[in-house]
Order: C-alpha cells, then structure tokens, then sequence
C-alpha cells in the first residue's frame, strides 16, 4: 500500500490473489479529482445522478437486513426536507425501503458516475497532453508530469532551432568565404 506522508492518506492499494496473475489495482480518485461526487457530476456533466442515502441509519448489523418505512430524515445528512418527501413517496408498505436494494442502487450509482467522470478525463487528458493517467497518483503528479513533458518538448524544439541556425551560419560562411576567393 502506498502512503502520502503528511496526512497517512491512501494513494493506492495493489491486490494480488494469491497464486493468480491478475493484480487489481485501487485508486483514491480524490487525488487526482480532488472535489466531492456531486461537484464532479456537475462539472463533468455526467448523466448518472447521485442518490441520497442515510449514512447515519447502520448503527448494528441487523440493520443490514432492514426492511420496511424509509429512515427518518434524522439519518440521512446530504439532503433537505422537501427532497425527504420526494424520496419518502417512492416507498410504502407494498413497496418498503429494503437497505440492500437502496445500498445496492446508491453504490451502483456511485461508481458508474465516478466511471464515467475518470473515462472524460482520461480521454481528455491523453487527446490534450499524450499522458496516460492510469499511472498517475494524484493531481499534482499529473501537472508535474505535464510541465515536465512541455519543458522536454521546448528543450528540443530549442535545440533543434540552435541546430538549425548554426547550420544556416556555417552555410552563410562558407558561401561569404567562397565568394572572396
């Protein structure tokens, strides 16, 4: 697993099943995407939208085969009254809130949104720049890696301008010194 130093933050982790040949490897997007789910959405223009779900309700674990009315609105930290009557209409006695079918949708969400989001940015990132992003960490990585490649790329295109009109001042000389003899 690796570490950023200051904040014991995790970058990544490496998994390798025993005796297999795949390795998974788990990224923290908020390094390289450092703003929340709901502001990448937006920014991204994303059509798979951010549910709501009541982080505070898991207090034991037979609260994982909960079933029945929606939490109160107590539980749930990302959203207003209005939008807990909006969400509360959607369930019933003949339709209860089921906490594994709503973690599955709200988890499901979450991650084919954050799909979505890395797949633009990495597509847009390797159409502007060539860098592939898979083996970049963290945002800051990433804007290294790119001045580092434009300062190469300038380097070069400075050397070659060099070359070139040493080139062109040799020939000029050459010829100046034909003409005088």
């Amino acid at each position: 697993m690796a570490y950023s130093l200051p904040t014991k933050r995790l970058l990544k982790i490496r998994v390798v099943p025993e005796g297999q040949k795949v390795k998974l490897k788990f990224k923290d997007s908020l390094m390289l995407l450092p703003l929340s789910l709901i502001k990448l959405i937006k920014t991204f223009n994303i059509d798979t939208n951010k549910l709501s779900f009541p982080y505070l309700f898991i207090r034991k674990k037979e609260d994982l085969n909960y079933t029945g009315n929606i939490p109160k609105f107590e539980f749930f930290s990302d959203i207003n009254k209005d939008e807990y009557n909006q969400l509360s209409s959607n369930f019933s006695k003949k339709q209860p809130w089921v906490f594994k079918t709503e973690n599955s949708k709200y988890l499901y969400n979450d991650v084919k949104s954050l799909y979505e989001i890395i797949d633009i940015f990495s597509k847009e990132i390797y159409e502007r720049e060539r860098i592939n992003i898979t083996r970049i960490i963290s945002i800051s990585g990433l804007a290294l890696k790119i001045y580092s490649l434009r300062r190469v790329i300038i380097m070069i295109w400075v050397n070659l301008t060099l070359k070139s009109l040493i080139i062109l001042i040799i020939r000029i000389l050459k010829r100046v010194t034909l003409e005088e003899e």
